[in-house]
């Protein structure tokens, strides 16, 4: 069976009817055949796609019978695809922290691990912000009602941004990018998820769009996961991933140069006592870490990935001995 050539070889001669699994078989193994990874959940993401049925509900209905017109969308998915053109892409949707967000060619596809970031976040918000051990005093208490005010730098679609809202009941987001087309597929993604009102997406390279918010020595967390690729690995990246956009994998030289900006600068607008958070590629936590060092910032813990791999550093401002802002 071809599903490529699913079409009369003969005049008078009957096409051959497809169903689910039939289809979900083939182009496993024809992806398979072309390179293309997780073949059998590519296969079936691009069908639930074209079927508007969840992935899951494949196999409630296996011996479905697919249209022509069906078909004939599936196999154009299937020729795009094995162009390495990501899945996220072709559906135009992409899961992260349970929630579904629409991303395109603009935008970075979320990945899993991003989650950790997301989830170290709001630990450290239920936590109270501080590391305070024992009984807590009155200003802290105080501290702890107060909502927190959480920047992040090179939003993207949004995934970050908006799941920090959608699962922080009190808190003010503000969403930076320098790119105005990830800015409106964020927008739109905090739309879909009715979490708009509580983040400001704002248009410029890194915290140069917070000049006049009055916000300087008053965030609570800065949050990014940043280009973190060297500009000699680009080319080795597999081919999907050189897909995405250019200036959103794109760390420089050594592939520190955001963390060099953001470290530096974030000291400008964290309060004291206030995280910085970020994200770091495999092979960055010494590199990242004596950067934080440098500044007035406090190492605080790594986190590491489901693989193993230290992917989170958290740091924080000093407190000044006595105070508590």
């Amino acid at each position: 069976m071809n599903l490529a050539k699913a079409k009369p070889e003969k005049k008078g001669e009957k096409e051959k009817e497809w169903t689910i699994s039939e289809v979900l078989k083939w182009t496993t193994q024809y992806f398979c055949k072309n390179n293309i990874s997780e073949a059998r959940l590519d296969a079936e993401a691009l069908l639930s796609s074209v079927l508007s049925l969840e992935r899951l509900k494949l196999y409630l209905e296996f011996d479905r019978i697919l249209e022509k017109e069906v078909l004939d969308r599936y196999k154009r998915l299937i020729k795009k695809r094995l162009e390495f053109i990501p899945v996220a892409y072709l559906v135009g949707q992409k899961e992260f922290m349970g929630l579904d967000f629409f991303v395109n060619k603009h935008v970075l596809i979320p990945r899993p691990e991003t989650e950790l970031l997301v989830e170290t976040v709001i630990n450290k918000i239920k936590e109270g912000f501080f590391c305070s051990a024992g009984k807590k005093t009155e200003e802290e208490k105080i501290v702890e009602e107060t909502i927190p005010q959480i920047v992040d730098l090179g939003v993207g679609c949004g995934n970050i941004a908006v799941s920090i809202a959608k699962y922080v009941k009190n808190c003010k987001v503000y969403a930076l990018d320098v790119s105005r087309k990830c800015l409106e597929v964020a927008f739109q993604n905090s739309k879909t998820n009715k979490i708009e009102d509580k983040i400001t997406f704002l248009l410029g390279d890194l915290f140069y769009s917070l000049e006049g918010y009055d916000l300087r020595n008053k965030i609570d967390f800065i949050v990014s996961n940043p280009p973190y690729i060297k500009d000699t690995e680009f080319d080795n990246l597999p081919l999907e991933v050189r897909q995405e956009p250019y200036l959103a994998l794109n760390g420089g030289k050594d592939g520190l140069d955001f963390y060099n900006r953001i470290i530096s600068q974030s000291l400008i607008y964290l309060k004291e006592g206030g995280y910085l958070i970020l994200e770091i590629g495999d092979g960055q936590k010494e590199e990242v870490t004596d950067l934080i060092k440098k500044e007035d910032l406090c190492f605080v813990q790594v986190v590491k990935d489901y693989s193993g791999i230290d992917r989170i550093i958290l740091a924080q401002k000093k407190i000044l001995k006595g105070k508590i802002n």
